[in-house]
């Protein structure tokens, strides 16, 4: 039986794959006698073996499906197609071609990206004067209002001492206005005879309110000149008496809106190297947006003379062509996919692992492949990525989906083949090993019998080492190449 006879098996086996001398693991010969007679019953017979180099290998066997990643083959511009060269199905090299664009509206679309590329260009000088421009304006707002800070306290104070003196200066008013009154009152009853008033709790009459008097009289001819005079002041008076409520009131409301601005002003004092920070990104950000524009259209550009130069797409990677999608003459977009290319150089397949196996697989883990399509071939690949959400059956069961990347000549492989992968759990490489019926147990030793070339067989002690059930490793005891027996009796009735 060969590798890839054991690699079918679809269920959990225990296989043995021998990467060198692949042919020669089991060559058996049907039953013979020593002496090459016809076997008679109870006589015994053997059957042919080599000792093989190789490796053997222990692991857990699934079900494989095979997936190859496909590559899209597009156009970085808009255009047109001009002729499309490969069809689905077909074998591709990287570099063949796959497509070519019609150049006619390439010159068009460039004039048009000239004219824009142009206009990009003069917004973005705009922008970097206005740049310019605003970082003057901002570090002067920046420096008025770190001053401004720095004058906060002695604005606040100059703007309460200006308030509280305003009403401190009505008061003085109301008083003098009044004491004019009363003064005008004593002058009605000192120089025109006597006069009833009464006295202003809010001003001492005194003596020097007499000398006023007495100095006033001389400047009224008569009683009606006082009385108007009374008359005068009194007006007076009431206009001073709302003066002072207006002083009071400001006083009342300015004051705290001056402390208020004081606060304010220091507050965007703390926050003003943030703002002239912010304000300086803000322009740097129109500058950039508009440099971007620019760069984006030479891009443009530049693509569209690049396919004024070569105007043929490639493909990117060895593989099959899995599908078409334009045909000659259709207005494709830019990136849109004209073809798509399977990369031979990224194959893999998918097993699903049950639970009772899943905790001895890991990424990188080793396993071999074998493919339903090619018995006689085996690829060797590596764990790429196991899902850890599980997937469960009718009855309950979890498995894991786990995938492999195939290594080595994988062209031939095609979406969707299924086949079979043996994740390796336990190897030893390269070898000496023979199947496990030659070996024998004498005298608490290992024997097998080995046939030379004269055909004489001898008993040749051995010592064993790795197994995987079928294959046992012979760490002393025999050579490469050497024939070795596997025994048995006819029985009767054979």
């Amino acid at each position: 039986m060969d590798i890839a006879e054991k690699l079918k098996s679809n269920k959990k086996s225990i296989i043995t794959v021998a990467s060198v001398s692949l042919s020669a693991v089991l060559l058996l010969c049907a039953f013979t006698s020593a002496s090459g007679g016809e076997a008679a019953e109870g006589e015994t017979l053997y059957r042919e073996s080599t000792v093989t180099r190789g490796d053997i290998i222990v692991g857990v066997t699934e079900t494989a499906t095979a997936t190859l990643k496909n590559r899209s083959v597009s156009f970085d511009v808009a255009g047109n197609i001009d002729e499309i060269f490969v069809k689905a199905g077909q074998t591709v090299k990287e570099g063949d071609p796959i497509a070519s664009m019609a150049t006619d509206g390439i010159e068009e679309e460039l004039a048009e990206l000239s004219t824009s590329y142009q206009e990009a260009v003069l917004k973005l000088s705009e922008a970097e004067l206005a740049k310019q421009k605003g970082e003057i304006d901002a570090k002067n707002t920046y420096d008025s209002t770190l001053s401004k800070s720095g004058t906060a306290d002695a604005t606040y104070a100059l703007s309460s001492d200006k308030l509280e003196r305003s009403v401190a200066e009505a008061e003085d008013n109301i008083l003098e206005i009044k004491k004019e009154i009363y003064t005008y009152k004593i002058v009605l009853g000192y120089s025109f005879g006597e006069y009833e008033y009464d006295y202003d709790t809010d001003y001492d009459y005194t003596n020097s309110s007499l000398y006023s008097a007495t100095y006033a009289s001389k400047s009224f001819k008569d009683e009606d000149e006082v009385e108007a005079a009374i008359e005068d002041a009194r007006k007076r008076l009431t206009s001073a008496e709302a003066a002072l409520t207006e002083a009071k009131y400001n006083l009342e409301i300015q004051l705290p809106e001056a402390d208020l601005t004081k606060d304010q002003t220091t507050s965007k004092a703390d926050l003003a190297e943030t703002v002239y920070e912010m304000e300086l990104q803000s322009l740097q950000n129109g500058v950039t947006s508009k440099a971007l524009e620019v760069t984006k259209l030479q891009d443009q550009i530049d693509k569209y003379q690049g396919y004024l130069e070569q105007n043929v797409l490639m493909a990117p990677c060895d593989g099959i062509v899995t599908a078409v999608s334009g045909s000659e003459g259709d207005a494709i977009q830019a990136d849109s996919a004209v073809a798509t290319v399977s990369d031979s150089d990224n194959v893999f397949v998918y097993i699903a692992v049950t639970q009772d196996d899943i905790t001895g697989i890991s990424m990188g883990q080793e396993c071999t492949v074998s493919m339903d399509a090619f018995e006689e071939i085996a690829f060797v690949g590596t764990v790429d990525s196991i899902t850890t959400t599980p997937a469960r059956n009718a009855s309950g069961s979890a498995s894991y989906n786990v995938t492999i990347q195939l290594a080595g000549d994988t062209a031939q492989v095609y979406e969707g083949m299924t086949g079979s992968a043996t994740l390796i759990t336990r190897q030893q490489k390269d070898v000496l090993y023979v199947t496990s019926r030659t070996i024998y147990t004498k005298d608490s030793g290992s024997y097998v019998k080995v046939k030379r070339e004269d055909g004489a067989i001898e008993e040749v002690p051995v010592t064993t080492g790795f197994s995987d059930g079928r294959n046992v490793e012979i760490t002393s005891g025999l050579e490469e190449g050497w024939t070795v027996l596997i025994e048995s009796q006819v029985a009767a009735g054979t």
